[in-house]
């Protein structure tokens, strides 16, 4: 339990840094979805990824090299420490997983599908390690079994959401495209009632000039 906990304190640091870029993902795709501009989403989606990936691991390959030096400073144990360098060693070169999946899981509610990041991050996050627990564990009862299905679920919700967000940018694109071009024909035509209207007045006027 001590030696979780010191590890925790530690890898937090990388999962905060990913949730951080995450949160920035869900308002500027919601921005520029709410102004048809899909170009900006999608590039978001990428530069989002990137930045999470590469500062996640630059941290993960700081904490991985200081693992033992930090975790003493926490406590003098051998075991204690031990097992918090082995759960940093899992989780802090993984983290990078954790954050892409919540970048994607906000990406799908910037495009106002929260239920469905909902269910995904549900089912990877909770039902998945249940499942890995009574099953898996049991085979293998150590803390390396335990830690592995934090970014084996990481990783597969992961994947999950980008098969998600795809067809829901394509849907919401192809939505947009398909408003906008009804929105412009029936200014289009409105405009020609307009136009038609007045040409009708105008000859209407100038019967009535000829008459006088």
């Amino acid at each position: 339990m001590t030696s979780n906990t010191i590890g925790s304190q530690y890898d937090h640091i990388i999962q905060q840094t990913g949730d951080g870029f995450a949160v920035a993902t869900l308002s500027f795709i919601s921005q520029n979805y709410g102004r048809g501009n899909f170009n900006r989403v999608k590039k978001t989606i990428g530069l989002s990824s990137l930045i999470i990936f590469l500062f996640c691991m630059s941290l993960s390959v700081i904490l991985l090299f200081l693992a033992y030096p930090l975790c003493k400073i926490m406590s003098d144990t051998d075991a204690v420490i031990e097992y918090a360098v082995l759960r940093i060693r899992i989780m802090s070169t993984t983290y990078f997983f954790c954050g892409l999946m919540s970048n994607y899981a906000n990406a799908i509610k910037g495009l106002g599908k929260p239920v469905v990041a909902m269910m995904v991050s549900i089912f990877g996050s909770c039902v998945l390690r249940i499942l890995w627990v009574y099953t898996v564990l049991q085979m293998n009862r150590t803390l390396f079994m335990l830690y592995i299905i934090w970014p084996i679920s990481w990783c597969i919700t992961s994947i999950m959401l980008i098969l998600c967000l795809i067809p829901i940018y394509k849907k919401c694109k192809m939505r947009y495209e398909k408003e906008h071009k009804e929105a412009i024909s029936s200014l289009t035509e409105n405009d020609d009632a307009v136009m038609s209207e007045a040409a009708v007045y105008d000859s209407t006027e100038q019967i009535n000039e000829e008459n006088i």
